[in-house]
């Protein structure tokens, strides 16, 4: 796991970190077939020695932040799989974090970065917002008029448009109503003691361990059965759910695009409605987007040394697990008693999220607790889970380069033939394989799920035919 930042300071501390990293490469170009957007633009810019070795250029003073340097930084997808493959373990995310901020400094005053500062913080950070954009969205480009750009748009292929429509015809147009975050709630025999505006506090009926979910932005407002198919299965593993009111987006979004202020505002509202700055907070937070998970992890660094908000911080990192190790760790199980009954195997994919793989360290679990399903084939796409495209909004940003990476998960994932299921482990990844279905002509033919979801939807399918479906 790469590890946090110190406490992000001002220009020269900034570049200073960023330069005192890019000294360990060793240029040995294990990174170059790791790199999702070296293999599909092929030039050294884009990969990331070459990435490394303009920052070290930059910091040093060689090369002014223009066009270069921006387009390199911009372009890449923050995957991490470099990271993994690196023998000499260079913390590239931190080389990238620290360089992106200095970017956004500079780019600051720029229309197109105060819009989209604007839009993260207002929009993409407010489940029920979100919503109700991604049902907009989705319901203008199925529209008559969308059709018509549809037409319009293939008269240009290789243009930002036809990309962008690709992506927007994958969001939800009838996503549900986000998971409680505004209000207490009653889960699992226990019962919220907050009053508006204060943390909560948790009151046990019973003694069982506490699993507080944390619901995130992208989950509740565009997936919300997944984060009911998650309650429902840490309740049968054994656990007290929780789903604390107050609690916000995880503000991964906002780091990743050089808004780390607004990421520490993020994350101390949800350090006080989790109970870790104040009250008791729950043994676990479970979390079903590996992107999420991921900041958590790494999100100390936004605080300073010896300051009671970091200590919090690493005590909700130390706590913050992955719904499918949790379920492995605590014993889970299928309903016994399933079979296969002769039918044909349920064919699964499943495509991990880049940072839940290379951040946070979990590659076994789900595919453990998948191969635990009874009547299931499980397996990785063709070319070892490598990233989808997706990286939080970059297929929005930059929906040509996002294309072609899809492409080729595409064609990793059907190398086999198509399967019956693809399992993501993200919401990201969930909009991304949805748009992929859609590009190769395998909609209607393909579903996509995320884990939590698919195994809940399989077990009860399974306990409703008395053998797994498919």
């Amino acid at each position: 796991m790469s590890a946090a930042a110190p406490h992000y300071g001002e220009t020269a501390a900034r570049l200073a970190v960023a330069h005192t990293e890019a000294t360990r490469c060793i240029h040995c170009g294990f990174c170059l077939p790791a790199c999702p957007t070296y293999q599909v633009l092929g030039l050294e810019k884009h990969s990331p020695r070459g990435r490394i070795q303009l920052v070290k250029a930059w910091t040093e003073g060689r090369v002014a932040p223009g066009e270069g340097v921006a387009e390199a930084l911009d372009l890449c997808l923050g995957c991490r799989a470099c990271e993994t493959a690196c023998p000499v373990d260079v913390r590239y995310g931190l080389i990238l974090e620290t360089a992106r901020d200095e970017l956004a400094h500079h780019r600051a005053r720029q229309p197109g970065q105060v819009l989209l500062k604007a839009v993260l913080r207002h929009v993409a950070a407010h489940p029920r917002r979100l919503a109700l954009a991604a049902r907009l969205t989705a319901r203008l480009v199925q529209s008559a008029a969308g059709r018509q750009l549809l037409r319009a748009a293939a008269h240009w292929p290789d243009s930002w448009l036809p990309a962008a429509l690709t992506f927007a015809r994958a969001l939800p147009a009838q996503s549900g109503p986000p998971a409680p975050t505004s209000r207490p709630a009653a889960v699992s025999g226990l019962e919220s003691a907050a009053r508006p505006g204060e943390h909560n506090t948790w009151v046990v009926k019973h003694a069982k361990p506490r699993a507080a979910l944390f619901t995130g932005c992208a989950q509740a407002g565009l997936f919300p059965q997944v984060n009911e198919a998650t309650a429902a299965l840490l309740r049968a593993a054994g656990f007290d759910v929780l789903v604390p009111a107050g609690q916000v987006c995880c503000g991964a979004l906002h780091r990743h695009q050089g808004d780390p202020g607004h990421a520490r505002t993020l994350l101390l509202r949800n350090l006080r409605a989790f109970g870790f700055l104040s009250g008791e907070p729950p043994e676990m937070v479970v979390f079903n987007a590996g992107g999420c998970l991921a900041w958590i992890h790494e999100a100390v660094g936004v605080f300073p040394p010896g300051t009671p908000e970091r200590a919090a911080a690493e005590q909700l990192a130390a706590r913050a697990k992955d719904i499918a190790a949790v379920l492995l760790e605590h014993g889970w199980t299928p309903a016994c008693g399933l079979q296969n009954g002769g039918r044909r195997p349920l064919r699964v994919v499943y495509q991990p999220s880049c940072h839940l793989t290379h951040v946070c360290g979990v590659t076994e679990a789900p595919l453990k607790v998948l191969r635990a399903l009874p009547g299931v084939a499980v397996a990785l796409p063709a070319d070892g889970g490598a990233c989808c495209g997706s990286a939080g909004i970059y297929n929005a940003l930059h929906p040509q380069v996002s294309a072609r990476v899809l492409e080729r998960k595409m064609a990793a994932i059907a190398a086999g033939g198509p399967p019956d299921v693809i399992v993501t482990s993200n919401p990201g990844c969930h909009l991304q394989m949805l748009a992929g279905v859609r590009q190769a002509g395998l909609a209607g033919q393909v579903t996509v799920k995320q884990l939590p979801e698919f195994i809940h939807w399989y077990v009860a399918q399974s306990q409703k035919t008395k053998s797994p479906p498919g």
